[in-house]
C-alpha cells in the first residue's frame, strides 16, 4: 500500500506565516504530536524542532537525543539534525538521595545553540510551555536570558484540527488497524483469561495489521487499557492498565486500544461481556447507546460543539443515569490525542467539515459495570461518521 502524500514543507510555511504575523522570530516545538505533524517522524525521547519565522529547510534545526540521531539521518528530510548528548551531563540524584532527576540540561543547551546559530537567541521565541517540565522551562529561560519567551501551544494545536484528504485516508487506515485489534480482543474474552492476555491479543493483531506503535508518544503512558468486572465500574472506567485479574462469567470488559499509522493515531474504546448480560447490564447498554447515537447525530458543520455534548447528556439524563455519566464527550485526534477541540457542554466553538475527533461516551454504574466509547469520528454534513467499523453495542461472548 502506498502512503498518501503529506506536505510537511507546506505546513511549516503556513506556520511561519502565522508566527511572522504575530511578531515571533522563531518557535521551539517539543510536543510529540507537533513534532510528528511537522516532520512525519516517530520520536522516542526528548526532541525539539526550531523553526524561524523566515527561511527554508536549511534554517530549520531539529534537536534529538544522540542515540537516535543515526536513525533520524536515515529517515529525516531536514538537513540540520543536532544531537544532544544524554551522557554529557548525566542527571544527578536529588540531595536527599531518593529522587532521580530526569531533566538533562544538555537538551536545553542544544536548543539554545541552534537559536544562536540563527542569531535569534535574543528574539521573541514561542514555545509549547505546557509540554515543558519546570526544570526545562527554568533552564530555557536561563539559557535565553535576552529573549522574550511566550507560550504558542495553541498555534500548532489549531493547525491540526481540520484534516485534508490525505490525513483522512491515513486516519481511516489507522482506524482499520484498531478494528483488527478490537476484533481480536473480543475473541479473547473467555472465562479465565487475564486482562493482560486480552491486551496481548489486541496488540498482536494490530502489529500484524501494520501498527507502528501502541504508546503514541504519550511519555510511556499505557497504550492498551483493559478493565473487567468491578474494574470496569471504577469512576468512568477510565484508563485501566491491564492486570493479571482473570475474567469471570458476567464480567463487562472495557477495551481501549491505540495504534499509530504514519504518525497518526486511532483511539478506540468499546465493550464486551463474558456470557449473557444481566437485565441491569442490558439497561446500561441501552442508555449508553442512546448517548452514543445522540452525540454522533449532532456532530455537523456549523453546529456548536456544546450542542452535541448536551444532546448526549440529555439522552442519558432522560433515562435517569446522569450521575453515572462522565461530562466529557470527545477530544481532538491526529498525531496526538491532546489537541482541540474538547467536546463539552461549555464549548461554544463550531464543528467544522472534516474535523476528526474522538467521540467519547462513558456510563458507569457500580455493581453493574461500565461502558466506554472512544471512536475516531469524521465530521460530515450528515453528522459524525465513525472511522472505525467495530460494533457500537455490548458484544456478547458466549461461555
Amino acid at each position: 500500500m502506498s502512503n498518501p502524500y503529506l506536505d510537511y514543507r507546506g505546513r511549516i510555511k503556513k506556520l511561519q506565516g502565522i508566527i511572522s504575523g504575530k511578531g515571533y522570530d522563531a518557535v521551539v516545538l517539543s510536543k510529540i504530536g507537533s513534532l510528528c505533524y511537522f516532520t512525519g517522524l516517530v520520536f522516542k525521547d526528548r526532541a525539539a524542532i526550531i523553526i524561524p519565522a523566515k527561511g527554508g529547510d536549511d534554517d530549520i534545526y531539529m534537536v534529538n537525543i544522540n542515540i537516535e540521531i543515526e536513525r533520524m539521518r536515515e529517515e529525516s528530510w531536514l538537513p540540520n539534525l543536532i544531537a544532544w548528548d544524554f551522557a554529557k551531563k548525566t542527571p544527578g540524584v536529588a540531595p536527599q538521595g531518593s529522587v532521580v532527576h530526569t531533566f538533562n540540561p544538555a537538551y536545553v543547551e542544544a536548543i539554545g545553540e541552534c537559536l544562536a546559530k540563527l542569531k535569534l537567541e535574543k528574539g521573541k521565541i514561542g514555545i509549547e510551555k505546557d509540554d515543558l517540565v519546570a526544570t526545562e522551562y527554568e533552564a530555557l529561560v536561563d539559557t535565553l536570558r535576552g529573549a522574550r519567551i511566550e507560550n504558542v501551544a495553541d498555534i500548532p494545536n489549531r493547525m491540526q484540527v481540520v484534516k485534508d484528504k490525505a490525513e483522512i485516508e491515513i486516519m481511516r487506515r489507522a482506524a482499520e488497524i484498531t478494528d483488527a485489534g478490537m476484533e481480536a480482543a473480543f475473541k479473547a474474552l473467555v472465562v479465565g483469561a487475564t486482562e493482560c492476555e486480552v491486551a496481548g491479543a489486541a496488540e498482536y493483531a494490530m502489529r500484524l495489521a501494520g501498527a507502528e506503535s501502541f504508546n503514541y508518544g504519550m511519555g510511556g503512558r499505557v497504550g492498551t487499557e483493559i478493565g473487567s468486572g468491578y474494574r470496569s465500574a471504577y469512576m468512568y472506567c477510565w484508563s485501566m492498565p491491564p492486570t493479571l485479574k482473570r475474567l469471570q462469567r458476567g464480567d463487562i470488559v472495557t477495551i481501549d486500544i491505540h495504534a499509530m499509522h504514519q504518525t497518526y493515531v486511532s483511539d478506540l474504546s468499546l465493550n464486551g461481556v463474558v456470557g449473557q448480560p444481566s437485565a441491569a447490564q442490558k439497561e446500561l447498554e441501552d442508555v449508553w447507546k442512546k448517548g452514543v447515537h445522540a452525540l454522533l447525530s449532532a456532530m455537523k458543520p456549523g453546529a456548536r460543539i456544546c450542542t452535541a455534548a448536551m444532546a448526549a447528556r440529555s439522552a442519558i439524563e432522560a433515562a435517569g443515569w446522569a450521575k453515572y455519566n462522565a461530562a466529557l464527550f470527545g477530544h481532538g485526534l491526529g498525531t496526538s490525542t491532546r489537541i482541540p477541540p474538547i467536546v463539552s457542554m461549555n464549548n461554544t466553538d463550531m464543528f467544522e467539515l472534516n474535523m476528526i475527533l474522538n467521540s467519547v461516551v462513558v456510563v458507569t454504574k457500580p455493581g453493574v459495570g461500565g461502558m466506554r466509547l472512544e471512536m475516531p469520528t469524521l465530521v460530515t454534513q450528515d453528522g459524525g461518521e465513525p472511522l472505525a467499523k467495530s460494533p457500537l453495542e455490548l458484544v456478547v461472548r458466549p461461555v
